[in-house]
């Protein structure tokens, strides 16, 4: 029992120590602010993907020059980012299942 636990403490550690180094933020324009302002639900209920949700490892620095293009910047919860994140991938995939004749002009 002992020697598990000399496996699992420093697991635990590690593990403890990589949640805190990820952040989650949700980045948006006005539109998608405004929607996201009055609730989450309008937001997603909505027709607008004018935003972009990121996991950012701490120090990293992946996804700067992307996020800067953003006008707004949110750090949220995983939970969220989860939730944001299958809602754009919901809206997004009406355009990547187009058929080859149709074209967006939507």
């Amino acid at each position: 029992m002992r020697d598990l636990l000399y496996l699992v403490i420093p697991l635990f550690i590690l593990y403890t120590r990589s949640m805190d180094a990820i952040s989650y933020f949700l980045c948006m324009n006005e539109e998608a602010s405004l929607l996201f302002s009055e609730s989450v639900q309008s937001l997603i209920d909505s027709k607008c993907f004018d935003y972009m949700v990121y996991r950012v490892v701490k120090d990293n620095g992946k996804y700067d020059a992307d996020m800067n293009v953003w006008s707004i910047k949110v750090e949220i919860n995983e939970g969220l980012y989860l939730r944001l994140h299958y809602n754009l991938c919901r809206k997004l995939r009406e355009f990547v299942r187009l058929p080859i004749n149709r074209s967006v002009e939507n």
